[in-house]
């Protein structure tokens, strides 16, 4: 993916996360007495005011080990953080990555879902083409997909490159909206995508003739009348 986009400028707004343990073992169990749970997690906070353990998102990542196999979740202050001022938001190649209420803004190749297991909840999403995009196997679960700008925009470009590979985006009680109209859901980047959108309310912006998997999702972006022969809808299993 070419990442084009001049001056554009990350920004990343965390809403709510999730407590804000950096490292934790998970065989190490929570401890019985609740004045010590503090004890239990280790903070490593990014703050742009100072207060914080680091003044950027990369400092923070950057400090934990090479090799580390521990939970690591870091919690970032309120504010704006611009990193190397690409369209990309944000790159996913570990294992097993969640993210929780997070606002994730860009252009082109906001989220590069790159390999791996990973889960979004709760989250807002936002770009204009090939927004997310990469090799991984995620679950987005009631996300809301904004689709912003204007000419031929798309939301996924999954690269799954054979029958076998055990990748592809899930997109579940999602929320697609943006402005204009014509969009599509998504498009093959390599010969085996998978993406499939279940209970999804689709609204106008939506293209109703092109579609990857569906499974009973509404909105007049959803309409099956207007699909071309060759879409699928999924059934019950």
């Amino acid at each position: 993916m070419g990442y084009n986009c001049v001056s554009l400028i990350l920004t990343i707004l965390l809403v709510v996360i999730t407590w804000p343990v950096v490292y934790g073992n998970d065989a190490t169990p929570i401890l019985q007495n609740k004045n010590r749970i503090e004890q239990w997690f280790n903070n490593n906070v990014p703050s742009q005011n100072g207060r914080g353990d680091f003044k950027t998102l990369t400092e923070a990542i950057n400090s934990v080990p090479v090799g580390n196999k521990e939970r690591v979740i870091i919690k970032l202050g309120h504010g704006e953080y611009k990193e190397k001022e690409q369209a990309l938001s944000m790159r996913i190649s570990g294992n097993k990555a969640t993210f929780y209420n997070c606002k994730l803004y860009g252009y082109q190749d906001t989220i590069c879902d790159d390999t791996g297991n990973h889960f979004f909840k709760d989250c807002y999403i936002e770009g204009t083409f090939d927004f997310i995009f990469g090799s991984g196997r995620s679950l987005y679960l009631s996300t809301q997909l904004n689709v912003v700008g204007d000419g031929l925009r798309v939301i996924t470009a999954h690269a799954g490159k054979s029958t076998e590979e055990k990748s592809g985006y899930s997109f579940v009680h999602c929320k697609v909206t943006g402005t204009g109209t014509g969009i599509y859901l998504g498009r093959a980047w390599m010969s085996h995508p998978k993406v499939v959108y279940a209970y999804t309310d689709m609204s106008s912006v939506v293209n109703p003739t092109v579609f990857y998997g569906e499974y009973k999702c509404s909105g007049p972006g959803s309409r099956k009348e207007k699909k071309v022969k060759y879409t699928q809808d999924i059934d019950n299993i």
